[in-house]
């Protein structure tokens, strides 16, 4: 037997006033795909994409891992890059934070009276591992703000990115705590906190490394320095960090605790004989 569909009730919208019925008849019903029944719908305008079928703007991300470094590099796999460095770092960082540590309390009881009212640890954002921010910490040894307040320099300006001989916002105890680098003592805590090595190659300006396009330059495919060689070979040539990166380079071939500890005593003749800046 064919089955068959019986009549639809009329559009109440094409007869007005006139009531749908119901079908009561039990007899078996052809059925029919509801696609069959349904008028096709016209396509999409161009200019008003479907909802369901448009793409999804999505905001642009920067890459977070070391996927984001020009191909040809990568991080040291040396088990001394990976683990023993990391030891290394906690072990002698904390014998040197205990003498430093009265130092260091003493250059912040002397900058809380150069300083009256100001922060005396100084936190910049820098780009540490793998291109990720960190906070750097520093004795402040400028009349606030370095880079804020504009006011005539007897030589050129360069205060923008770099230190400035000649600016007139140095203080006498800031020059001092330059000269020998005491200043950066309080990275040592970043150092035990993991944000940076006690070697390595040091830390560019959140900002200039964003306006250069190095935040993914390979020298940060290891952990950034208190020290390291750029420390102890271009830093009294003048040169911006950003304009000697490449120099960092070769370190990356040569992570190891010898080396490492051959920067260390560099760096520390140096600050000895105040070759600080």
């Amino acid at each position: 037997m064919r089955l068959t569909e019986p009549a639809l009730p009329q559009d109440s919208e094409a007869t007005p006033g006139a009531a749908a019925t119901i079908p009561t008849s039990t007899t078996p019903r052809l059925l029919v795909p509801v696609a069959a029944t349904r008028p096709s719908l016209p396509a999409p305008s161009p200019s008003l994409p479907d909802a369901e079928t448009a793409p999804v703007a999505v905001a642009p991300t920067i890459p977070a891992t070391a996927s984001g470094f020009p191909p040809g590099y990568a991080a040291p796999t040396s088990w001394y890059a990976r683990r023993g460095k990391r030891l290394f770092d906690l072990a002698l960082t904390s014998c040197v934070l205990v003498v430093a540590a009265p130092v260091m309390l003493g250059v912040f009881v002397a900058l809380r009276f150069a300083f009256p009212g100001e922060s005396i640890v100084l936190r910049q954002r820098r780009v540490g591992l793998n291109g990720q921010d960190f906070d750097m910490l520093k004795f402040r040894t400028m009349r606030p703000s370095r880079r804020r307040l504009h006011v005539a320099i007897d030589g050129p300006d360069r205060r923008v990115t770099h230190k400035s001989d000649t600016d007139p916002r140095h203080t006498r105890i800031g020059r001092l705590l330059r000269q020998y680098s005491i200043d950066e003592l309080p990275q040592l805590l970043n150092v035990m906190r993991g944000d940076m090595s006690l070697v390595g190659p040091r830390p560019e300006l959140s900002t200039v490394a964003d306006e250069k396009g190095l935040r993914y330059h390979p020298r940060y495919l290891v952990a950034p320095g208190l020290t390291g060689e750029w420390q102890v070979t271009l830093r009294q040539s003048g040169a911006m960090l950003f304009e000697t990166v490449d120099e960092d380079l070769p370190y990356l071939g040569r992570v190891t605790l010898r080396n490492d500890l051959s920067v260390l005593v560099r760096t520390l003749s140096g600050s000895v004989l105040g070759g600080g800046r």
